[in-house]
Formats: C-alpha cells, structure tokens, sequence
C-alpha cells in the first residue's frame, strides 16, 4: 500500500514535464519534447482556444525586453536589425555552402529527406552572433502540429527570429521566399494545418536543437564522431567549420554590425570657412547630403524531420 502512494505521487512527473522554478517560459521549453506536449496541450481544445494561446504566446514575445547582461555591454552587441540585414541574412541561406537547399541533400540518408529546417535554424541563430547581435534579441520559433503541404506531410517547422530595429522580430526563414515578421510567418503557416484547428506556436531560447531534443549537444551534432556514423553525415560539423572562416560573413554577404556601427560618420555642425582675402561662407544644408531527423544514434521508431527517440547528450557547451 505504501508503494503504491508513492506511485501515485510521482506519477504526475512522469505524465508532465518538470520545470525549474524561476525559468522564463522560453527557458523551460528547451528541455521538453514539444511533439507529445503540444499533443497533450492541444488535444482538448477548440481551435479557437488553441488560437488564444498562440496569441498569448505572441503577445509575450512583443512585450519581452532584450537583456543588457555584462557579456552583451563587453561585447558591445547590438539590440536589434534592419530589414535589409534580415534580408540579407535569409538570402545567404541559398548560397551557404552547407545549409543551402542544394548543397544540403548530400547529407541526407538514402531514401529519406530530412529537411534540415532545424539546421537552417542553427545557421542562422550562430550567424546572428556572429554579427554581433545580442544574445537575448535571438529566438527560436516552432510550429508544431499536422501541416500539409504539396503532397508532403510534416509535424514541425521551426525558424530563427531576431528582434527589429521597429519593435518587432523578422524570421529567418527561406522557406516562405519572402521575408516575414513573426505575426505573418504564424498566418503563413495556419492553411497547412487545415482541418485540424490545432497548430501551435512556440517560443524558444535559440539554443533548442530539435523538437524532441533539448540543446546543441555535440554527440547529437555528430561533431566527434565518423561520419559514416553521423545520421547527418557531418552536416553540423561542416556548418561549425564553415564559421571558423575569417572571411565567412562577407563571403556570404553579411557584416560584424559592431563594425558598421563603429564606422558611421559623425555628423557635424555647419562650419565657417576663411578664405583670402578674408570672406565668411557658410555650408549650404540644402547640398551634401518538414519532419525532423532522429537523435544520435537513430533509433527504430524515429521519423524523419521531428522524430522522437531516447537522446544522447553531452555535457560539453556549443554555442553560448
């Protein structure tokens, strides 16, 4: 009888994911496998219910404040992006010689596409500090639910998302081939959940690796490990690689946005000019101016882009 309180009791921790106290939502759901979560969260809802979290979830993304910690201010890290650098950075996606759509299919399993949205997601988040944005004006965002799409079906779609410089965030995203604020990227994707009512958006700190895997971990990025052992066939360790390059932002087109900012001319007030003889002249102001790939190792009942299996993990860190 005893044991079976206590069976009772920690039942509970079993059925629902335990968060750590004093976590942001973002925080929590890193850890959590968010294809059952979104099942048991969505599966006695309304489609109209299921709308109001999304809401909400939006909502607390635009009231969110970028964090100034001491390694942002040290690193003199920029809070936000212009449209042109978000589009700039979507555009080097085709052209990056990994994570490119073409370039991409040589690392994908015979007989199995992957996707590799999450490696896009990946590409984009390590870009993102690259050029110097700050840490806490980088997201993820993930669509979780039954979408359709072209004959093919998938269970998630994930993307980076980086604060605005007009108060909003972009999402860097190649797939809708247009550039898309959160708000429309979340419309974008509603008709592929037609006829479930049930798609769900989640916000994310950017270091969530998968769905169904908590974060970058290098036995999971197959960085240590042959490559024909790598369900990915090093297509992280390659994308790692890539980065170490000193001419890798401006190869693809990008910029350290330090470096811009410290470059912008100051400008100064209109001077007078004495010429001889001596005559006063004043400037003129008016001139001048899909489904997700299996954990390491795959297991037998992983799916292909947002599978679930038991993870390996390490403890040794990737990206900050």
């Amino acid at each position: 009888m005893k044991s079976l309180f206590k069976s009772l009791i920690l039942l509970p921790l079993f059925i629902f994911p335990v968060f750590s106290y004093g976590k942001t939502q973002a925080q929590k759901l890193v850890s959590v496998d968010l294809l059952p979560y979104h099942q048991k969260e969505t599966g006695t809802l309304t489609p109209a219910q299921v709308n109001e979290l999304n809401n909400k979830e939006l909502q607390d993304l635009m009231d969110a404040t970028p964090g100034r910690s001491d390694t942002n201010v040290k690193e003199n890290r920029i809070d936000t992006i212009s449209r042109e650098t978000a589009q700039s950075l979507v555009s080097s996606i085709n052209i990056h010689p990994v994570v490119g759509y073409w370039q991409s299919r040589k690392y994908e399993q015979k007989g199995v596409e992957i996707g590799f949205c999450f490696g896009r997601a990946t590409y984009a988040h390590i870009a993102l500090l690259k050029m110097g944005v700050n840490k806490d004006s980088i997201k993820k965002i993930w669509a979780v639910g039954p979408m359709t799409a072209g004959g093919i079906n998938w269970a998630f779609h994930v993307a980076t998302i980086v604060r605005s410089d007009d108060g909003d965030w972009w999402v860097i995203d190649d797939y809708p081939q247009r550039m898309l604020r959160v708000a429309e990227w979340i419309e974008y994707f509603k008709p592929q959940n037609k006829g479930f009512g049930n798609l769900r958006y989640y916000i994310t700190e950017p270091k969530k690796f998968s769905v169904s895997l908590g974060k970058y971990d290098r036995i999971q990025l197959g960085l240590d490990l042959k490559k024909e052992n790598d369900w990915y066939k090093h297509y992280f360790k390659d994308l790692m690689q890539s980065f170490k390059s000193p001419t890798m932002l401006s190869d693809l087109g990008l910029k350290d946005l330090r470096e811009v900012k410290k470059e912008e001319p100051k400008i100064e007030p209109p001077v007078a000019v004495i010429l001889e003889p001596a005559i006063e002249v004043k400037l003129d102001e008016k001139a001048g101016s899909s489904v997700e790939a299996p954990p390491q190792s795959p297991s037998q009942n992983s799916t292909v882009d947002g599978q679930s299996a038991t993870p390996q993990t390490s403890e040794t860190p990737i990206i900050p």
